[in-house]
């Protein structure tokens, strides 16, 4: 009897340090759990006065975009954090030329916290955004031919077993491929197994005969895409070139710098004429001729013909010229007057290898008789296209090639 009356007031006593311990616990406990549910609304508001933030930074950066002083742009900062329900004072923003930073401070009301503490709790955020961001370069346009006739029946013309490929086969994203601005129903017409491996994208419509097909998908009734090169400077006229030869023949190497040509230079029999990185300017109606075993290579080169002088590729001649890759005609190998209609020629059983945009927009492009897989640049923007005769062409598209706007800046953006 003795041992269980033990056991029960052992229990007892037990019993009540528990209930001493939870009382005395109890405040720790609630107050944890009340600084966790504060801590989760200050969360959320945090999270909602950086939205705030970002956004009131980005509306005074598109002020100052479209023309606005800094005190417009601060004025649009402090009106759309208001619409976000944050009242910024114009302290809080400071606006430059080019960028807008934003602070925005709040103190919520304390809860459940309050229960075991005092004063304001105070949450803030930060944004900065600026107008310009350089973003590297951008090319013009993914096309890798644009057709730009608006109205011509075979504005691209394909026969006689001709083929046009890419080789890099950017044939996924949108824009890309061949791109024919003609609203004719025969803007495109292919015939005697002619194909393309590419996307054909087609203001108008096509006609294929012969079994004459496209490998990739044909879109018709597609929007006009106006000429992305259309507001490309056209070249300051440089000094002249000191004694130009306007002839280079015979079994010998020779060298061109760049600047002013007013005469057509020749290179043929069998010369191989390396052009110094440049500008080549021809004037005047001078022409750039390759024929008869002639080489010409360079890189780092833009040939800008002037006053109806195009460029020509005959007579089992060799090219290889690839464009700059930095500068105002970053990507640009080749550059014909916008309004010479003057054609280059291509044929022959030439060996050509352009690296760069070939644009000539108002001239039609003809290619004739057995150049195979010849790289005809990595973009070709020209008025009208016919390949005949065996031709295969590959134009191979990529952003590190084509024509591209150097230093390509986002006219918006937050950079903090």
């Amino acid at each position: 009897m003795m041992i269980a009356r033990k056991r029960r007031q052992i229990e007892a006593r037990r019993r009540g340090l528990v209930m001493v311990l939870a009382a005395v616990l109890m405040p720790v406990v609630v107050g944890a759990m009340a600084l966790a549910l504060d801590c989760g609304v200050m969360y959320l508001q945090r999270r909602q006065a950086q939205t705030a933030a970002d956004a009131a930074a980005l509306a005074g950066a598109y002020a100052l975009y479209n023309g606005s002083n800094q005190s417009v742009a601060q004025s649009a900062a402090i009106a759309v954090g208001a619409q976000n329900g944050f009242t910024i004072p114009s302290s809080n923003v400071t606006p430059t030329s080019t960028t807008v930073a934003v602070q925005v401070t709040a103190t919520p009301p304390r809860f459940f916290s309050a229960l075991w503490g005092k004063g304001s709790l105070t949450i803030s955020a930060s944004a900065k955004a600026a107008t310009g961001v350089n973003a590297g370069s951008k090319p013009y346009s993914n096309y890798a031919i644009l057709v730009l006739d608006p109205t011509s029946s075979g504005a691209l013309t394909l026969s006689n077993n001709t083929e046009i490929t890419d080789s890099n086969q950017v044939n996924t994203p949108t824009g890309t491929g061949i791109q024919v601005n003609s609203n004719s129903s025969t803007a495109v017409i292919a015939t005697n197994s002619a194909h393309t491996d590419v996307p054909v994208s087609i203001v108008g419509g096509y006609t294929t005969k012969n079994s004459a097909y496209f490998g990739g998908t044909v879109t018709t009734g597609a929007p006009v895409v106006a000429d992305p090169l259309a507001s490309l400077p056209v070249p300051s006229i440089p000094a002249a070139t000191s004694t130009p030869a306007t002839s280079y023949s015979g079994n010998a190497s020779y060298t061109m710098q760049p600047g002013l040509y007013t005469q057509s230079v020749t290179i043929s029999n069998p010369a191989t004429v390396t052009m110094q990185p440049g500008l080549y300017y021809f004037q005047s109606g001078a022409s750039l001729t390759i024929e008869s075993g002639g080489g010409l290579i360079g890189s780092g080169v833009t040939l800008y013909m002037d006053g109806g002088g195009t460029i020509n590729f005959t007579n089992l001649s060799s090219t290889t010229l690839s464009a700059p890759t930095s500068g105002t005609y970053q990507g640009v190998v080749y550059f014909q007057d916008r309004n010479s209609t003057t054609t280059p020629t291509f044929g022959n059983n030439a060996t050509i290898n352009l690296t760069g945009t070939f644009y000539a927009p108002a001239a039609a492009i003809s290619f004739q008789n057995n150049m195979d897989y010849a790289q005809y640049g990595s973009q070709m923007i020209v008025k009208d296209l016919s390949l005949a005769n065996y031709i295969d062409v590959n134009i191979p598209w990529s952003a590190s090639t084509v024509a591209a706007k150097a230093n390509y800046a986002y006219p918006v953006s937050l950079i903090q």
